[in-house]
Formats: C-alpha cells, sequence, structure tokens
C-alpha cells in the first residue's frame, strides 16, 4: 500500500511539472538556491520581476532533458520526486532485487512474488515438520532460493525431483489402475517404499505375469469358440499342455469324421493295404507310359529323309538347301513350303503356329495335317480358325467358355469407355469355341485342376462357374501367402482424361524394379518371371513407359525383358492376357477414387455382358 501511494505522489508530481529533469544521481538541480532567487523575482517590481524570472527559467531550462521548465511548479515537483526516492530507498521492499523497480515496480508481480513466498514457507515448515527440525531445513534450502540466477544445484535437484514426481504420479496411478492396488494417500511416507517393493516383485515375476496375461486372453477367447471343455482339461492337467493341438484335433475328427465316412461309400470300404497297392501299380504304369511315349517319339521323328549334302539341286529338299545358303532368300517362306508338298510334312510334322501365321505362310494347297489343335480357343474368333481346320483331317478344338472371349474393346476410341451403350461390332465377339459348342460337337470336359498354389484360389470359382465339379489337388501346406493386397491410399483414378492411376502404375513399377534388382544376383537359371495386369489399355500404356525409363537408368534390368527370354517380363491387359504364366503377376487395378474423391463404379469391360468372364 506504501508503494502504490508513493507511485501515485510521482504521478501527480510528473503531470505538474512542465519539464522533465534527471532523477538519480544525475539529478544536480539547486533547487533551494532557485527557489530563493524565484521568490525574490516575484518579490521585485516591474518590470524587474520579468528579467530575474526569465533569468531563473532559462538556468532551470539548462537542467532539463525535455519539455518547457517552469520554476513556479517545476520546482516543487523536483523537492517531492527527491522525497519519493528517499522514501523508496529506505522502503523494505527495496531489500528485493529480483523483483524491485523503484517506482516502476509492477505491483500484481511483487504480490505474486509474496503469494509464492507463503507458499515456500508453508512447504518449509510442512517438510521440516516431517523431517523433524523445520530450522534444519531452512537452513539447507536457504542458499538455493536466495540465489536469483535459477542455477543452484538445489534449485536444479527439485526441478528434477519435480518432473520426476509428476511421472511417478502418472506411473503410479495407471499400475494401481492395472493391478488394483489400493489409493495411497499423498502425504504417506511409504509410498516410495512400498512402490519400489512392487516395482522390485513385478521385475522378479514378469516372465509369470507376460504368461498369465497371454493365457487369460487365450482362454478368453478359446471361451467364446465353444472350447470350453478344453481349457478345462487343460487347467485341470488331463493332459499334458505341449499335447493341446493335438488333443483338439483329435477331438474334431472324433466329432467330424463319422458322419462323413458314414455318408460315403468309399470311405466306408477304405482298405489301407488295397489303396497301397494301388498307388504301386500307378507308379508302375506311369513309368511304362513315360518309356513308351519316349519310344514313340523317336519313331515318329525318324522321317527317312536323305542327308543335305546329297540332295539334287532341282529336288525339293535341293530347293530348301539353296535358299537356306543365301544370305537374303529370293522366295518367301510360303513359296519354299509350297514348293516342298512331299517332304514338308516329314521335315515338320508338328508345327506351333497362331491361325494368322498359318494363313500368312501355309499354301492354301498345302498337303493336310492330320490333326490340328486350337488351344486358348475361347480367344479366337471363327474367321481366323477357319482357314487352319481346312488345313487338317481332324481338329481339337481346347478352351475354357468361362475365360475371356475375343473382344476389340480396347482398341476402341479413348471417349467411348464410358458410354453405357457399345456398337455391335465393338461387343464380345464369339469364337470358334462357342461355335463348336452351338454346333453339337462331341465335348469332353477336363476336370483336374492342378495349378492353384492354394486351393482357395480356385475354390470360388469351381463353385460359382464350374458347378463345383473340378478336382483340385492341394499344393504343400506353405506358410507363405500367394497373394498380398497393397493399398495405394492416395491413389487418383483420372477418369476424365488420361484413365490411368500414376500412384497406382509408380508402386508397382517401384516394387518390380525392386524384385528384379535382387534377382540379379542369382544365376539366371534361378531368378523368377514377372508379369502385369492392368484392367484398361491406358494404364499398361503408362506402365510400360514407366518401365522403359527404369531399364534406361539401369541397364541390366533389360535381361527381364529380352526377346530371347522363354518369359520376358510382360504388361499386358485383360483382354490379351490369356493363358500367360509368370513366377510373379501383379495386378493394376487402376480404378479407384477421382479427384473429386467420388468413386465411380464404372469398371470399364466388367460392367457389360461377360464382365463376369474377366
Amino acid at each position: 500500500q506504501e508503494l502504490a501511494a508513493l507511485k501515485q505522489r510521482h504521478a501527480i508530481a510528473t503531470s505538474a511539472s512542465g519539464g522533465q529533469y534527471p532523477t538519480g544521481d544525475g539529478d544536480t538541480v539547486p533547487v533551494d538556491e532557485m527557489d530563493r532567487q524565484w521568490r525574490d523575482a516575484v518579490a521585485a517590481v516591474w518590470p524587474l520581476s520579468w528579467f530575474k524570472k526569465r533569468k531563473v527559467t532559462r538556468l532551470l531550462q539548462t537542467y532539463a532533458t525535455g519539455g518547457q521548465a517552469n520554476p513556479d511548479t517545476d520546482l516543487a515537483a523536483i523537492r517531492e520526486h527527491r522525497a519519493i526516492r528517499t522514501a523508496l530507498d529506505t522502503n523494505v521492499l527495496a531489500s528485493m532485487p529480483t523483483y524491485w523497480r523503484g517506482w516502476e515496480t509492477d505491483i500484481p508481480t511483487l504480490e505474486a512474488a509474496f503469494e509464492l513466498l507463503r507458499e515456500t514457507r508453508n512447504a518449509i515448515v510442512e517438510v521440516g515438520q516431517a523431517h523433524g527440525n523445520v530450522n534444519e531445513v531452512a537452513r539447507t534450502l536457504s542458499p538455493g532460493l536466495k540465489d536469483a540466477s535459477g542455477n543452484h544445484s538445489l534449485v536444479r535437484a527439485s526441478n528434477a525431483f519435480l518432473q520426476t514426481a509428476k511421472a511417478f504420479t502418472v506411473a503410479w496411478r495407471g499400475y494401481s489402475d492395472v493391478a488394483r492396488t489400493p489409493p495411497v494417500p499423498k502425504e504417506s511416507t511409504a509410498i516410495l517404499r512400498d512402490a519400489a517393493c512392487q516395482a522390485a516383485l513385478v521385475l522378479e515375476k514378469r516372465t509369470a505375469i507376460r504368461n498369465w496375461i497371454t493365457w487369460n486372453c487365450v482362454r478368453k477367447k478359446a471361451e467364446s469358440l465353444g472350447l470350453r471343455a478344453l481349457v478345462n482339461g487343460l487347467e485341470s492337467s488331463e493332459f499334458p499342455a505341449n499335447e493341446t493341438v493335438a488333443m483338439f484335433k483329435l477331438a474334431y475328427a472324433r466329432w467330424y469324421l463319422p458322419t462323413v465316412v458314414d455318408r460315403r461309400e468309399p470311405l466306408r470300404a477304405f482298405q489301407r493295404f488295397k489303396h497301397e497297392d494301388a498307388i504301386v501299380e500307378f507308379r508302375r504304369l506311369d513309368e511304362l507310359a513315360r518309356q513308351t511315349a519316349a519310344t514313340h517319339a523317336k519313331q515318329a521323328i525318324l522321317h527317312g529323309l536323305p542327308s543335305s549334302d546329297g540332295v539334287p539341286r532341282k529336288s525339293e529338299l535341293g530347293l530348301l538347301k539353296h535358299q537356306m545358303s543365301l544370305k537374303r532368300p529370293s522366295k518367301s517362306i510360303r513359296e519354299i513350303i509350297g514348293g516342298m508338298p512331299q517332304t514338308f510334312g516329314k521335315l515338320a510334322p508338328c508345327l506351333l503356329m497362331s491361325p494368322l501365321s498359318i494363313a500368312q505362310y501355309l499354301p492354301a494347297d498345302q498337303s493336310q495335317f492330320d490333326v490340328v489343335i486350337f488351344d486358348e480357343a475361347s480367344q479366337i474368333t471363327t474367321w481366323d480358325a477357319i482357314g487352319a481346320i481346312a488345313r487338317a483331317k481332324q481338329t481339337i478344338i481346347v478352351g475354357d467358355p468361362k475365360q475371356l472371349p475375343p473382344t476389340n474393346f480396347f482398341g476402341r476410341a479413348e471417349n467411348d469407355e464410358e458410354n453405357d451403350e457399345l456398337e455391335d461390332h465393338e461387343r464380345d465377339l464369339e469364337s470358334i469355341l462357342d461355335e463348336a459348342q452351338a454346333s453339337g460337337l462331341p465335348t469332353v470336359q477336363l476336370n483336374w485342376h492342378y495349378r492353384s498354389r492354394h486351393e482357395s484360389l480356385i475354390a470360388f470359382s469351381n463353385w460359382n462357374y464350374y458347378g463345383n465339379q473340378l478336382v483340385t489337388f492341394p499344393s504343400a501346406v506353405s506358410d507363405e501367402r500367394g497373394v498380398t493386397l497393397k493399398y495405394i491410399a492416395d491413389g487418383i483414378y483420372d477418369r476424365g482424361k488420361s484413365r490411368t492411376n500414376r500412384l497406382e502404375a509408380e508402386a508397382i513399377v517401384a516394387d518390380l524394379v525392386t524384385r528384379m534388382q535382387r534377382c540379379l544376383s542369382r544365376p539366371e537359371h534361378e531368378r523368377l518371371t514377372y508379369g502385369v495386369v492392368t484392367f484398361n489399355s491406358q494404364q499398361q500404356t503408362l506402365i510400360q513407359d514407366l518401365l522403359d525409363e527404369e531399364q534406361r537408368k539401369c541397364s541390366e534390368l533389360e535381361w527381364f525383358f529380352a526377346d530371347e527370354r522363354i518369359e520376358p517380363t510382360a504388361v499386358k491387359n485383360l483382354e490379351n492376357v490369356q493363358g500367360d504364366e509368370r513366377d510373379v503377376m501383379m495386378f493394376s487395378i487402376t480404378f479407384g477414387y477421382d479427384v473429386h474423391g467420388k468413386f465411380p463404379v464404372s469398371f470399364g469391360a466388367m460392367n457389360r455382358d461377360g464382365g463376369e468372364r474377366r
């Protein structure tokens, strides 16, 4: 209150003064002498008083640091400032250098400091009483409290203790909630001792505690699945713990197998020795078939033609020998084959060609083959197959009507994909397989399926498309998953423009390049083969361009794309990937959210008739 009154007097004196004057050591104004001169000037007659007043005013102005000096008010104000300064210097608060700023001292800050002092005093008394000697505690803490820098060892130790105490409080509360221990009063002096004992016990028994927690989780899950009897048997030691899995399998088999065995005649009549004898006999016949097939193949390729050294120039073989000796043959392949009607079938009894290649290279009047076999016939149009059928005495058409038909969907104009209707010439085309089925030709269904690494990969198609008629051969059990999903969260499908998903394409290329670079350290015969399948041609082109860039950066990657590879890395779309096999196949789904955050349900050809075949 005294400080507030002094600050108010200082403000009044400052506002009454016309000029500003130095304070403290800079205050050298001879107030008493000038006050006497000013009274003499006031008492003198005019005009003498005017000259004396002006003299005193000019003298006072020399001491002013600003403003206009006025002896009538300023001398009294200077005296008031000096009296206030004397009162401030003798104030008891002047001994607090941390907070004392003379008449500039902030009173709220000073009040907060006093409140802190009161709390500190109470804390010292409380700690001292708990310790048994308040004075000793006060003397110990006094140096740290007097150190205004805040860097005293006691202050640093106190700050560290405060942080540790806060962390301990949080940890102890969490431990108490989990361990269900009763809360300990904050004023308890045994809390640290009790906490240390319990922590030591937890550390000592941590393995047992972890196992107990795991067991409780497993027990709860097992009971929710109806395995309470198994849990009870394990807890009561009816069987060893290491036989739990075997006991579960045994119990499950005893429950399930009787119903299966009784329902099926082959299982009811099963006899082990008959089954083992059948396996031995099958292996014997299989080996005999292999030997017979090898002998038959050798006999089939014995054409009985003379060696190339002794053939006449004008003979069919002479024509072939002459054309082979030329750097640039004078006849086309079609003309050479046409000139060998008698010997060509002996030289090449089996040809592997596409329907278009047959029409291009084999003359129409060529001697007929015994049989022509169409593989992947669901992909061959009728008009492409007619030429090959005409060149053979017998035709075998092999294909799957559930798989992709011929189409020119990806040959359409770029702005047509979003249209709901397709022109007649843009729809799925009829294949030679469809034509053969519609004509009522004899058919044989191949039901054995052996390609899927895991039976679940074919189970859906078997059930939904093949009437559950496929006989699958499960592979050896493996922990490795044959199918994985990598979700590109930021991928954007550029629906209205390029119809690509660039982030997805870049992710596929990066993953593919990483796999290839790891494979480069292997011998060539151990390197994996790769393929990429896209759901539209635009994404296919984008991925091909990105792979071309990576090959330019790293020429070693070209090994995977070289034409001399039996299965070079290929980037194909849904319409032309049918029948391809690779060690690793990557699918670029492409479709997804667009730039506006919408998910269009238009997936190109998959939305239309025949989409399930894709």
